[in-house]
């Protein structure tokens, strides 16, 4: 099957002789998933038929975009090659598979089996094993550089009606000692939700902090936690760009003007607005130079699109950041850019 394209709203930019950042970013849009290359604005639909509009992951090297897909009564993991929409069913289950991570290398692919904890396999689906007996099925799990250890959250009981979010990490190990433990060594770190491994020390989470949500820089060894952030605000989505240089998130709650997107140096920065999202959902994504994001932003829930908006400089040429530039037209959220 020849990739179907379609013309977009970013087309028109294109040829009116903006500059557009170069690669390409998938989202999802009523059921479809699609890919617009950002420089031309043409799109190619992955994905016809899907149901609903779930996180995108993409394998490391770009080569196969993983997906949710409830076909089967209840949710497998899918990847779709988009050079010849080869889709392959990985989990082949129906059990409730949700939010794919894969290992920086590429060699393996965590994700959540509802009900039955946090599970591997091969990028094929093959080798399938469990490594804890826990995890929250929508919140993908995290990796280290190394790929030797994993953290994931899960919700314990507080009381009769309330949870409280602990962070788990799994000490996965290498070679062979890796491939033979069915269940490798964990161990608890206390509240938050992680986000991402700053280094193989510390992970970045989303927890309290002298009475307010803070991102924290926590360290694997100490238990310490550092202040990576300092407002009233809550912070949401942290992700880190490819070359471990930025961060950005959602800000919110702490803005009379709304929500923002925020980006700061990891070593000694200050966070800088970049965008005021609305009615979002998905975390922002970096283009694999790290000096673009991609946002979902809309009016309302169901009328979101994706947008882009450059770090360094204007997206025209400029000398500035000149604003958010949407690039679809009929809807799309859950961006992720592809890999080069």
């Amino acid at each position: 099957m020849k990739p179907i394209a379609v013309l977009s709203f970013c087309m028109l930019l294109a040829a009116a002789g903006a500059q557009s950042p170069s690669g390409s970013i998938a989202y999802a849009v009523n059921g479809r998933i699609e890919l617009v290359d950002v420089a031309s604005g043409e799109c190619t639909v992955l994905v016809e038929h899907n149901t609903y509009d779930r996180p995108l992951h993409w394998l490391p090297d770009g080569s196969r975009l993983c997906y949710w897909n409830h076909d089967g009564g209840a949710w497998d993991l899918w990847t779709v090659d988009p050079e010849n929409l080869e889709r392959t069913n990985l989990t082949r289950s129906a059990r409730d598979n949700r939010s794919p991570a894969a290992s920086p290398d590429g060699s393996l692919i965590a994700f959540h089996r509802g009900g039955d904890g946090v599970w591997l396999m091969a990028p094929d689906g093959s080798r399938q094993r469990r490594i804890h007996a826990l995890g929250h099925r929508d919140d993908a799990p995290v990796w280290a550089p190394s790929g030797r250890r994993l953290a994931f959250v899960d919700f314990e009981p507080v009381g009769d009606d309330r949870v409280r979010s602990v962070i788990h990490l799994v000490e996965l190990g290498a070679g062979a000692a890796a491939e033979e433990a069915e269940m490798p060594a964990s161990r608890a770190l206390g509240s938050g939700e992680p986000m991402f491994f700053l280094d193989e020390q510390e992970l970045v989470i989303a927890a309290a902090h002298e009475g307010r949500p803070d991102l924290l820089a926590l360290d694997l060894d100490t238990g310490v936690r550092r202040p990576l952030t300092a407002t009233a605000a809550r912070e949401f989505r942290a992700v880190l760009a490819p070359d471990r240089r930025r961060m950005a998130w959602i800000e919110s709650g702490g803005d009379a003007d709304g929500d923002r997107l925020l980006v700061q140096d990891v070593a000694d920065g200050e966070p800088r607005e970049v965008a005021h999202p609305e009615h979002w959902y998905a975390a922002p994504s970096f283009a694999p130079d790290g000096n673009c994001l991609a946002f979902e932003s809309g009016p309302a829930r169901d009328a979101r699109q994706v947008f882009v908006v450059g770090l360094d400089g204007g997206l025209d040429g400029g000398d500035s950041v000149r604003g958010p530039r949407q690039v679809t037209r009929a809807g799309g959220s859950f961006p992720a850019w592809r890999p080069r």
